[in-house]
């Protein structure tokens, strides 16, 4: 699996407002509005100089960009870190976010780790929520689960929505109360009602598997939509499951293999190897082994180990094919008989002579 990608807020930084709504602008008006941002830059340079940590942050958003002056990851950084070693929680957050995702310095979860907690530590409500979700995906740390409630928890309602998701997903999956599911589920009602494609999906498994309501598969199938059609590939991967075995719907393998392939060119393993299912039997598209064989490619390198065993008996099913070839070229060598290969029954003796057609059909460039 990817590295979980986290969710940026945007944050406004509130001491300055620069770039016009205008969308045409003078030559004059250019050049004045040039002259009073180098005044203004100017001016918060010569504060941050002298420690003022406010402009010093002020800075730091500055040069994280904006309309008006553009980006320079390496200036916004530096100011952060100064604001950040004099103890303001806001640039910790900031820093912290440079450690995790490497703008402008050496990437390192434990570093990110470290000023997050700095955050924390202050009752910073991103910093909370930040530390949660390192605590939670075990990033810089050990992953645990309980530590990661207890900080999503912490950053209370003025934490951003994606971390009360993270939280009522933890709750409703988790060993809660049935007083904390059921808050839980209203959170993930709420989000959902909103928009937010994680929410969605995540209701969807709700009704779908039962957890404090009663299973309801047109629900499921209704909230796994919404999210599938926002691009989310969990979510795609569960509808296309609901539609390969008819749950709460008709079979149809032409709609799941469509939404597994939405979601497995996102990269998700588990439709990736779903996916190479479909094409290993030929449900909802014609049968084709060597497509079979990619995305179960793609899912085994991943680590998925579900994937990697059946790459393996798919390997051994090309190894026959081989043999196959060799005997229709006439090399009948008792060493290559197909029967010293060892024990078969869950190989398909069919699967290897049609690999074996479709590699001579096309000349040896397709197997």
């Amino acid at each position: 699996m990817l590295k979980h990608a986290k969710t940026m807020m945007l944050l406004v930084c509130p001491v300055f407002f620069i770039a016009s709504a205008e969308t045409a602008r003078s030559d004059t008006h250019v050049k004045e509005d040039n002259t009073e941002r180098s005044f203004l830059v100017s001016d918060y340079e010569q504060r941050a100089i002298s420690g003022d940590v406010s402009a010093q942050l002020a800075l730091g958003f500055l040069y994280r960009g904006s309309a008006s002056f553009g980006r320079n990851d390496e200036e916004s950084v530096k100011w952060f870190r100064m604001a950040a070693e004099q103890g303001n929680a806001e640039a910790q957050v900031r820093i912290g976010d440079a450690y995790f995702h490497g703008t402008a310095v050496t990437q390192s979860d434990s570093e990110a780790l470290s000023w997050y907690q700095k955050a924390a530590e202050q009752g910073h409500p991103l910093g909370l929520a930040f530390l949660a979700e390192m605590h939670e995906f075990g990033y810089g740390t050990e992953e645990n689960q309980e530590s990661a409630i207890e900080f999503y928890q912490a950053a209370g309602d003025q934490a951003p929505l994606w971390a009360q998701i993270r939280l009522a997903v933890l709750l409703v999956f988790g060993d809660s109360s049935e007083e904390e599911r059921q808050l839980a589920i209203e959170t993930l009602i709420f989000a959902s009602d909103l928009g937010d494609a994680e929410a969605q999906n995540n209701l969807g498994v709700v009704h779908h598997r039962g957890l404090g309501v009663p299973v309801n598969y047109a629900e499921a199938e209704k909230w796994y939509r919404k999210a599938a059609e926002q691009g989310d590939a969990l979510a795609q991967n569960n509808l296309a499951r609901m539609h390969e075995t008819g749950t709460g719907v008709p079979v149809n393998y032409t709609v799941a293999e469509k939404w597994y392939r939405m979601a497995a060119e996102q990269g998700y393993d588990i439709a990736q190897n779903n996916l190479r299912w479909m094409h290993e039997i030929g449900a909802g598209v014609p049968i084709d082994y060597l497509e079979a064989e990619k995305w179960y490619r793609k899912a085994a390198k991943q680590g998925y180990g579900l994937a990697q065993r059946n790459l393996a008996q798919m390997y051994v099913m090309k190894s026959r094919m081989w043999m196959q070839i060799a005997k229709t070229n006439g090399f009948q060598e008792e060493s290559l008989r197909t029967d010293r290969l060892g024990p078969s029954r869950t190989i398909d003796r069919s699967v290897t002579a049609k690999l074996a057609q479709q590699c001579i059909a096309s000349e040896y460039e397709d197997c």
